[in-house]
């Protein structure tokens, strides 16, 4: 079964009608009609842009343009979603899920023990340590001012190492939920089973060919867009936004490389903020 810029080509050809002719009448750059008929789908625009044209194609050679359409969404973009998988984070040590088990037991413990006292407990303790009120300082580390009722009091100067190595561990915890990292950068040929094909830093030019940006990603604790922008002498050529879904994600962006591109290239990795990640830099000769 033809592919769908085949099929859309075979059509013009047999109703005798130049692609500069159909440029003409569509309205549609000249450029953006050899993507389309040679399946080159990265090198469009926009999702809104590519419908456009593919409506405007269809209606001119008298095809269906909803048909057409959904034919691209089953064919380009089924098969670009397939192409992301997200690789499952490696399973923590069980040491770690005995420390996690043994922190919360303790967390509990001391809720209890500050919140539920017993009567005789609480009727001595009022009357033991309300004169010390006054001669109680902490001085170990600098932390917010607290209102320490009698009860609490007892708590600080019995244990007051457990409360705090429970909150060093959650803080440590919260500051790496949302770091985000550019672990591996490549400029390829092709990515096969999710991993670079021949990386190199610079490449000869014979005829057009493709050169994909890899990269992956870790640490990112929610869903973000990443951008790729390719530069070529120092100009800016293409912004690609990519998705990141896992802890450890591998994407990749395409660029066409054609006679009048050869020189020096450069391909920024920003965040959804437009901070730069990472970079990479390449020569076409």
């Amino acid at each position: 079964m033809d592919s769908l810029g085949t099929f859309l080509r075979k059509g013009r050809e047999q109703k005798d009608i130049a692609l500069e002719t159909l440029s003409e009448k569509t309205r549609i750059p000249l450029k953006f009609l050899q993507a389309i008929e040679e399946d080159r789908w990265d090198d469009l625009p926009s999702l809104v842009y590519i419908q456009g044209y593919l409506r405007s194609y269809a209606l001119y050679l008298g095809f269906s343009p909803e048909k057409v359409f959904t034919r691209y969404k089953n064919e380009i973009l089924k098969k670009e979603e397939s192409q992301k998988e997200t690789i499952s984070p490696p399973k923590p040590p069980k040491y770690k899920k005995t420390i996690r088990f043994v922190v919360t037991l303790l967390i509990l413990l001391l809720i209890i023990w500050l919140f539920v006292p017993s009567k005789k407990k609480t009727k001595n303790h009022i009357k033991k340590i309300a004169p010390l009120e006054s001669n109680i300082t902490i001085t170990q580390e600098p932390r917010p001012k607290t209102i320490i009722s009698p009860e609490l009091n007892t708590a600080v100067v019995q244990k007051p190492s457990r409360p705090l190595s429970v909150q060093s561990f959650i803080t440590h915890k919260n500051e790496e939920a949302d770091h985000l990292e550019v672990t591996r950068i490549y400029i390829c040929k092709g990515v096969k089973d999710r991993e670079p094909r021949a990386p190199r830093k610079s490449f000869i030019f014979k005829k057009p060919f493709s050169l994909f940006c890899f990269t992956e990603i870790e640490d990112a604790g929610k869903e973000y867009t990443i951008k790729h922008v390719w530069h070529h002498e120092q100009k800016e050529i293409q912004e690609i936004s990519l998705c990141v879904r896992g802890k450890r994600w591998r994407t990749w962006s395409r660029k066409l490389i054609t006679e009048k591109m050869k020189g020096n290239w450069k391909v920024d990795i920003l965040d959804e903020k437009n901070k730069l990640l990472s970079s990479i830099s390449f020569t076409v000769y």
